[in-house]
């Protein structure tokens, strides 16, 4: 196992991304991918000298029933399609969690693309994530009585710092847990990216005992 950081020249990581999840580059994808990348601990595995596995680990703190957990979410779990089934994969997975066992991290979430695979790792489902749909003519009119209310807008980096305490107060507020503090604008984009890759989450527990309560 190693760290392998994209550079000036290697670039082996990004491209086995692009062909393992049948993206196009672009500046934009470019950029949203080295934010993940330079914000986490990457994972990758060779063979003849050819990446063929890789997956990043981003950290983050988590409000998990009233208790703050350090917690890694784990992306982009990916093999070039030669090497598929050779357990490449599964040995980096292995090699994060026994990463995040030594630095001390509690959880590990992740949104698996197959339940049965992630179990063996010790992963089982904890987050259910449902959407509502309805219609507008349900809805109805919004005319607020302050009308001395504006709107700011600003840019990110102006505006993290206000955002921060409303997600700190919101943890506080969630009866099953769940929530993940902003400790800045990379880990926000990397949250999000995560949280669109599927509907349902799942969470894996190191040894660290986690207090009942």
């Amino acid at each position: 196992m190693f760290d392998h950081r994209i550079g000036a020249v290697d670039r082996a990581f990004y491209q086995l991304y692009l062909t393992c999840f049948n993206a196009t580059d672009s500046p934009e994808r470019r950029q949203f991918f080295n934010f993940r990348y330079d914000y986490g601990w990457i994972f990758g595995k060779k063979a003849h000298g050819q990446l063929v596995s890789g997956l990043y680990s981003l950290p983050f703190a988590v409000n998990f029933h009233g208790v703050d957990y350090p917690m890694n979410g784990i992306g982009d779990v990916m093999s070039a399609p030669e090497a598929a089934g050779s357990g490449g994969a599964g040995e980096l997975l292995q090699a994060s969690l026994e990463a995040m066992l030594q630095a001390g991290v509690t959880l590990a979430y992740l949104a698996p693309f197959s339940y049965r695979y992630y179990r063996q790792f010790g992963y089982e489902q904890v987050f259910n994530h449902m959407r509502y749909s309805i219609s507008t003519d349900k809805i109805p009119p919004l005319h607020p009585q302050i009308k001395s209310v504006y709107v700011e807008r600003k840019k990110w980096d102006e505006a993290l710092p206000l955002i921060k305490p409303i997600y700190a107060t919101q943890a506080q507020d969630l009866a099953g847990g769940g929530s993940i503090s902003l400790t800045n604008a990379i880990g926000m984009l990397a949250c999000i990216a995560m949280l669109k890759m599927s509907q349902l989450g799942m969470c894996c527990r190191s040894a660290m005992k986690i207090p009942s309560r």
